[in-house]
């Protein structure tokens, strides 16, 4: 069996258990304060001390509660996917808005009976409830890109977009064939700000955003800029994968 032949039949697998992780910038696939995504930047993840809201006046701090950090080029804290963990009911806003309610309230609830009060990182100075980040893995849209490979071939094969895109652009240039189609496990690219995994011709895999977490799309050929089909050629030749 090819590498791409065991990539193709592999890669659906992962992308399964990637759904419903959170969106966290520079995140790779790890639970936080675990090594069990992509082992090199785990340590970037933790779950710090919930806030409360209970901070002085002069400089006061939104409740923030169980919600990951990821320390990466940037420090940003984990929204829970607010827009698609729409099972759960939100913290009452006027817990939320309560310091010393919200204290009892968090020490006395299960974190994955409730959305929780934190910093919308979206919408800065905004309030937003997303589901604990306790035992959820946490991705970008690279760090899941790589996942993948590293799930499969042991293998970190994804620099930057930029990286990624120069080789879609020589691969649809030396074989348009390749270009005219997408298919299961082709790596889609918009705009050099983001990435995905196609599921079929139709639907993709994507850490979509803080709101939404990694979630399944319709692909919409028409955003796609460039796609890039990890043949045997693209793994053996350019990304060096001997797993």
């Amino acid at each position: 069996m090819s590498r791409y032949d065991r990539y193709r039949q592999m890669v659906n697998q992962y992308l399964d258990q990637a759904e419903g992780a959170h969106y966290l910038h520079g995140s790779f696939g790890n639970h936080p304060g675990f090594s069990n995504g992509h082992p090199v930047w785990y340590h970037r993840l933790s779950m710090p001390e919930d806030r409360y809201g209970d901070t002085p006046t002069r400089n006061p701090q939104p409740p923030r509660i169980h919600s990951a950090v990821c320390a990466s080029d940037v420090t940003t804290f984990c929204c829970g996917r607010p827009r698609t963990a729409t099972a759960l009911p939100c913290v009452p806003r006027n817990i939320a808005e309560s310091p010393a309610a919200l204290r009892h309230f968090a020490l006395t609830n299960r974190p994955e009976t409730y959305r929780w009060p934190r910093p919308d990182t979206e919408n800065p100075g905004q309030l937003t409830f997303g589901e604990s980040c306790q035992n959820k893995r946490h991705f970008d849209c690279i760090g899941l890109v790589n996942w993948v490979m590293w799930s499969i071939f042991l293998t970190t094969s994804i620099n930057s977009i930029a990286h990624c895109q120069r080789h879609a652009l020589a691969q649809a240039a030396s074989h348009p064939d390749i270009a005219a189609t997408i298919q299961t496990g082709d790596i889609l690219i918009f705009n050099l700000s983001h990435i995905g995994i196609a599921i079929d011709a139709t639907h993709m895999m994507e850490a979509k955003g803080a709101h939404w977490g990694v979630t399944r799309s319709n692909i919409g050929r028409s955003r796609v800029t460039a796609k890039l089909r990890p043949t045997d050629e693209i793994l053996l030749g350019r990304w060096n994968v001997r797993g």
